[in-house]
């Protein structure tokens, strides 16, 4: 009988159950959303920047940007979820403001990693990688388009 040789197919990791925080996590939670907004705004600057220069990254960089991204999109939501529960609860006037901030927050993070995800599929179109793929002719022609700086 002859063996037939098969890949292992790759999955995705099943999700982890989400484990709710109680409402004496809030500070922590507040910290994290609030150093993701301050991370994702340096972010969303240096890939500005970098639009004008998008051949001194590889297609690599940008997959690893969007992978990491996009699992921040994902996180935003289970903040979303988590200050919801919170709000359920019985609160003080000091951490309804702070419920009320996070949302604000959270919603701002959602804004700046999906616009970090959009600039990074602008910039993953002229990678050095795609520069490097073109022929001679296809490369002088875009340079001369100032496609290509």
């Amino acid at each position: 009988m002859k063996k037939q040789n098969k890949k292992p197919q790759r999955q995705n990791p099943p999700m982890e159950e989400v484990i709710w925080q109680p409402l004496s996590s809030l500070p922590l939670i507040a910290q994290i959303i609030d150093e993701g907004v301050t991370d994702a705004e340096n972010q969303l600057r240096l890939l500005e920047e970098g639009k004008e220069k998008p051949h001194v990254f590889d297609d690599a960089l940008v997959a690893r940007i969007k992978n990491l991204h996009n699992s921040k999109l994902e996180f935003v939501d289970i903040y979303l979820e988590q200050i919801e529960r919170w709000k359920k609860e019985t609160l003080t006037m000091d951490q309804h403001f702070e419920l009320m901030r996070l949302v604000q927050q959270s919603n701002r993070l959602k804004v700046l990693v999906t616009s970090i995800l959009a600039l990074a599929d602008v910039i993953g179109e002229k990678t050095i990688n795609k520069i490097m793929a073109m022929d001679d002719a296809e490369l002088g022609l875009r340079f001369l388009l100032g496609e290509i700086k």
